[in-house]
């Protein structure tokens, strides 16, 4: 049985699990922000933005997210997606021993073997609260030339409580460090970021996604941030016309929505996430202790998981299989934070899982 690689294209999970898709399905394998927040974008020059070629340079973009987070805009690069970023970060470093803090998005395994990259893993688990130990972590540190880090971490929701001194340790024994920040700025705290540390610290790459909070998947929309001189190396390996008119327009957009649109949608999301959580832990359910906008979830007995995952899609929800995240097995699955209407469908049907 091939399970697909990735959430969405629920029809594809579907037939892998030989299940007939209902006619009214919830996708909570989908982790993008589930309000209408790109309503509010401007659409009407779409026919220009179509014919025209895009700026190749990404111009325009680079200059406001510049002014926005504080860096140059020879610090940034734009591209086709988060996905397309760790490509060309893992070609940058190709044959490179790599590090990868796992579980987490398989993207980083994917894109590394595919550049020939010596991939050494260090394994969290619910049992340390998906955390490093330091003391252990720092041998680990001298086998590797790169380190990917995601947080919040994608599929647990939580993040690294010591991230600044993994960024520390990794500077000292010459190791680039990756912290993919696609789902940051859902977070509770809007200061769970290590973009303070970019202009400190030389060997700091952060990576982050347009597309997760603005809802804009289909226009992928990723960008790097880093010091000059690795900016201007991997833009010598970028395809021209990476990112294509739409979306840099729709990136334009989204810039200037950054704080109203971001703060009532995090604000709607965590008070969601918590509430969800807090009845699954009274219904004998595990949650991973997310800070953004999805968690894990696991029966008590982590054997009923793929029984579970049948039933969820048998009744039209559709969340995200763990297959195929190294140290999971398919024990957990994965759910996105949606609204309150489809939260309580999920919490409905869970319910009647119990009492089955």
């Amino acid at each position: 049985m091939t399970l697909p690689l990735h959430g969405a294209n629920p029809q594809f999970l579907y037939e892998a699990m030989n299940v007939k898709m209902p006619e009214k399905i919830i996708d909570f394998s989908v982790n993008t922000n589930p309000f209408a927040i790109n309503d509010h974008f401007e659409m009407s020059d779409i026919s220009t933005w179509i014919s025209e070629y895009p700026d190749l340079n990404c111009t325009q973009l680079k200059k406001k997210y510049a002014e926005e987070l504080a860096v140059k805009e020879g610090q940034l690069l734009f591209g086709n997606g988060a996905s397309q970023c760790i490509f060309l970060l893992a070609e940058h470093f190709r044959g490179k021993a790599v590090g990868i803090i796992e579980p987490t998005f398989n993207e980083y395994r994917r894109a590394c073997e595919a550049f020939q990259c010596t991939i050494h893993t260090w394994e969290i688990n619910e049992e340390n609260e998906w955390q490093v130990p330091l003391n252990e972590f720092e041998s680990f540190l001298k086998e590797i030339d790169v380190l990917f880090l995601c947080n919040p971490n994608n599929p647990t929701g939580t993040i690294f409580s010591n991230v600044d001194e993994i960024i520390k340790l990794t500077e000292k024994y010459d190791v680039s460090l990756i912290i993919d920040e696609a789902f940051y700025d859902f977070c509770e705290s809007g200061d769970m970021t290590s973009l303070h540390n970019i202009h400190q610290y030389e060997h700091l790459i952060i990576l982050r996604s347009v597309t997760k909070m603005y809802n804009l998947a289909g226009a992928r929309l990723g960008y790097i941030i880093a010091q000059e001189k690795l900016i201007n190396e991997l833009n010598k390996k970028l395809p021209t016309w990476s990112v294509n008119g739409i979306a840099q327009q729709l990136g334009l957009q989204a810039v200037e929505r950054m704080d109203k649109e971001v703060l009532k949608t995090r604000k709607r999301i965590n008070d969601e996430r918590k509430r969800v959580c807090e009845k699954l832990g009274n219904a004998g359910f595990y949650t991973s202790s997310s800070v953004t906008n999805y968690y894990l979830l696991r029966e008590w007995v982590s054997e009923n998981a793929h029984s579970l995952l049948i039933y969820l899609l048998q009744n039209g929800a559709v969340v995200r299989h763990t297959e195929n995240f190294a140290h999971l097995n398919g024990k957990y699955i994965r759910v996105a934070v949606k609204t309150k209407a489809e939260n309580d469908f999920l919490l409905t049907l869970l319910e009647e899982w119990k009492n089955r």
